[in-house]
């Protein structure tokens, strides 16, 4: 029998089997048949929404990104938060409200082009971004001390661009606006921020365009 100088490679004139190679092979092994075993679970366990609630939804955030409307004209969140939203805000939703829910909204989706304001958004959010990065930049180099200091400077602003643009809904502008100011309070006291803030406008996107296709469009009666 012989044994080598170092880890003891051979045993009986044959080369021993690098047992630390075969550990790290079934390490990775066992990884990927847990990964696979975790993924088929997680798509077991997730509900499979039913069709009339599915197209509900993805029309739904159609509506939402449209520029004929507000949230579309001027909130910008990730898509992952909107879907989050939609399932916090319709997630109980029995097949027969999102079979009338999405007629409704498909109804919204053809009026919002027709709108007198429509094509006046676009430049209104233009307008709004402007004025939004002005009063940014404010902050940043001194001359505005707070977030809640930014968010007041463009306020006023922002309203105004909507108005010029002949967007009807003033409330659901100031909606958005004091929505801004108190994230903005929020941010300056370390409360939140981020991802945190973005997933209350989310939020928000979906309030206001509930609202707002109710008022363009009267949900059929029953």
């Amino acid at each position: 029998m012989y044994y080598s100088t170092d880890s003891e490679q051979y045993i009986s004139g044959r080369r021993r089997p690098d047992t630390r190679m075969q550990n790290h092979r079934k390490t990775i092994l066992i990884a990927v048949l847990v990964g696979a075993v975790a993924a088929a679970i997680s798509y077991q366990s997730t509900p499979t929404l039913p069709e009339p609630c599915h197209n509900f939804r993805e029309q739904m955030k159609q509506l939402v990104l449209s520029n004929g409307g507000l949230a579309g004209a001027i909130i910008n969140a990730p898509e992952r938060l909107l879907d989050e939203a939609m399932q916090k805000r319709y997630g109980s939703m029995t097949v027969e409200q999102c079979t009338a829910g999405l007629a409704d909204v498909n109804a919204a989706l053809a009026a919002y082009p027709r709108t007198a304001w429509a094509p006046n958004m676009s430049r209104a959010a233009e307008d709004a971004g402007v004025v939004m990065a002005q009063c940014r930049d404010k902050r940043q180099n001194g001359e505005l001390k707070t977030h809640a200091d930014s968010a007041q400077c463009s306020n006023g602003e922002i309203a105004a661009a909507f108005a010029k643009a002949g967007y009807p809904y003033a409330d659901l502008v100031k909606k958005l606006t004091d929505t801004r100011l108190a994230e903005a309070q929020k941010h300056d006291k370390s409360v939140m921020g981020g991802t945190e803030d973005q997933a209350v406008f989310a939020d928000l996107a979906f309030e206001i365009t509930d609202e707002e296709r109710q008022r363009i469009v009267p949900p059929a009666k029953k």
